[in-house]
């Protein structure tokens, strides 16, 4: 199952954010690598950072995760690809995970990361 939910906290300026364990987001954060010593983005890396990360989370039987639109800003997607790789890499019918929480900063980003989903699933 993919869900996609508005950050409240998105539009805070800060260097960082302390969200409490009990959220319902996540208790745990699995960081993926977009770029390296030479500055590698792009699609096909943002593609193979989801996996991994899809990996690491089967490895430890997380049921859940949370995640931003990968792959924007560093990785040099749109919103509209970022979202259709993480509704494509996103494992299915397997024992972990199982429900991804795309997490957007505004209702009208809901709306469309909802619909691309909503297609990935057709």
């Amino acid at each position: 199952m993919i869900e996609v939910l508005v950050d409240d906290l998105a539009f805070v300026a800060a260097d960082a954010v302390l969200r409490p364990a009990d959220d319902g987001l996540a208790p745990f954060v699995v960081h993926v690598v977009l770029q390296d010593a030479a500055g590698s983005a792009g699609r096909e890396v943002v593609r193979r950072a989801l996996l991994s990360a899809w990996q690491r989370a089967a490895s430890w039987k997380l049921e859940t995760v949370a995640a931003p639109l990968v792959g924007m800003g560093p990785g040099r997607l749109t919103l509209e690809e970022a979202a259709a790789l993480l509704a494509e890499t996103f494992p299915r019918g397997g024992d972990a995970p199982r429900t991804l929480r795309i997490v957007v900063e505004r209702d009208d980003d809901r709306e469309t990361v909802a619909a691309i989903v909503r297609r990935g699933d057709a």
